[in-house]
């Protein structure tokens, strides 16, 4: 692909960042740093109220975490763009290779931000704390919610979360009866919001076939308090292989 080719997606790469700044509130981020640094900064702070100076910093480091994904995401769309008029003006379609990893590396950013832009609940940007249940199926069942249980574990890792055992009854013959765990990083609820349901193992055992369920919930957790919804109603044989929400 010709250099001059890629001039639209990168018109459109800074289109979609004009909208991440917008619903983003960089305007707004940037008078909150502010603030915020002007409030941290009376040095009386941390010893008349060190609840409200522990919340003023988890702020303050949220509104820096997204003006540098904004800034840095600008830096790498203008690099694509300069590159890519810089080829094209002398002819240089070496730099295309460049140019295309520039711009993957831009959408990547762009998708992550998107992503953002969904987290419109009050509890969204809080830790999450999730309950897992083996349900019905016996030893299958239980060996199943164990396997649950380290999924969402290797997912919080690769999400850059914490995951924190709060509470784990073992199974009679192997895995887990229940789990309760807490995801803690910042929008880790908004990630986890719809996973409540049943989740379904198909287990092949002549001479029938059996499936094993797993109610899973999950509550946020803010300012010290956690709210855990109500496990998943136990479901039936008939109900086992649909997600309820």
């Amino acid at each position: 692909m010709a250099l001059r080719e890629h001039l639209e997606e990168i018109d459109s790469q800074k289109a979609r960042l004009v909208e991440a700044q917008n619903y983003l509130g960089l305007e707004h981020l940037t008078m909150e740093k502010g603030r915020l640094e002007a409030e941290l900064s009376d040095p009386d702070i941390w010893s008349a109220s060190p609840e409200k100076a522990r919340g003023l910093g988890s702020e303050l480091s949220a509104a820096n975490a997204d003006l540098e994904a904004l800034s840095s995401l600008a830096s790498v769309i203008d690099d694509a763009s300069t590159l890519c008029e810089l080829g094209i003006e002398e002819g240089d379609e070496s730099l295309e290779a460049e140019v295309v990893a520039a711009m993957a590396d831009a959408n990547k950013r762009l998708e992550a931000l998107e992503l953002r832009s969904l987290f419109s609940g009050e509890y969204d940007s809080s830790d999450a704390v999730c309950e897992i249940h083996a349900g019905q199926g016996g030893v299958d069942a239980q060996d199943w919610a164990n396997m649950m249980l380290r999924m969402y574990s290797r997912w919080a890792t690769n999400r850059g979360f914490e995951l924190e055992i709060d509470d784990v009854s073992e199974g009679a013959e192997a895995g887990i009866m229940s789990a309760t765990f807490i995801v803690k990083g910042r929008y880790a609820y908004g990630l986890l919001a719809a996973e409540r349901g049943s989740f379904q193992n198909r287990v092949w055992a002549a001479p029938k076939r059996r499936a094993s369920c797993c109610p899973i919930s999950r509550g946020p957790r803010k300012s010290g308090l956690s709210w855990i919804l109500p496990a998943c109603p136990r479901p039936s044989p008939s109900s086992c292989c649909r997600r309820r929400k």
